[in-house]
């Protein structure tokens, strides 16, 4: 078998010979296996992202809404297994109908405007006890500004960034810095 990273996860699910439930639900997968002489492709990154947040003891639920930015693979898994816990989450993202198509996996799911001035990501952010960042700012050298550094962080705020290299972004060092709680997926 193999893992898929971004920006992979689609194309790979259309070139699969078969497809997990949850991958055909979310048009993506992260990892594909043989079966037989098939290729079927798996999303395992919502179920990851659940369990890790579980094991680092950050809340979520009904009365803890979630952020999640993005809307490519990972956000989408993001998305549906949060909403399976019964989780508001609101999806922000670059081009509306992503965000929106997105934020139907969760049945407490919404699009909201992508936050295009300091001000607005404030906002948002004021709205959300936990952010899941799912777009590639901060991975090698895309390494610029992210809509969400600079900005005021509760200590009771979490964010979980689901890029894995580098092991510290700059949207995680700002955020420490900043007073909220911040850990790498």
């Amino acid at each position: 078998g193999m893992n898929v990273t971004m920006p992979h996860k689609d194309s790979v699910a259309e070139a699969c010979d078969a497809l997990s439930a949850t991958a055909a639900r979310l048009g993506a997968v992260n990892t594909v296996v043989w079966h037989g002489d098939a290729l079927v492709g798996h999303s395992t990154d919502g179920p990851g992202l659940v369990a890790a947040l579980q094991d680092l003891g950050v809340a979520y639920g009904p009365d803890r809404p979630v952020l999640v930015v993005g809307a490519g693979g990972a956000a989408r898994a993001a998305v549906y297994s949060l909403g399976q816990h019964d989780v508001p989450v609101s999806v922000a993202a670059r081009r509306e109908e992503p965000a929106r198509l997105a934020a139907e996996l969760a049945p407490l799911g919404r699009a909201v405007g992508w936050p295009d001035t300091p001000l607005a990501a404030q906002a948002l952010l004021d709205d959300h006890a936990l952010v899941i960042n799912a777009i590639p700012l901060g991975m090698g050298d895309r390494d610029r500004a992210h809509p969400f550094e600079r900005l005021r962080w509760r200590e009771d705020q979490v964010l979980y960034d689901m890029v894995y290299w580098p092991a510290e972004t700059s949207l995680i060092r700002d955020v420490r810095a900043r007073g909220g709680q911040a850990h790498n997926g």
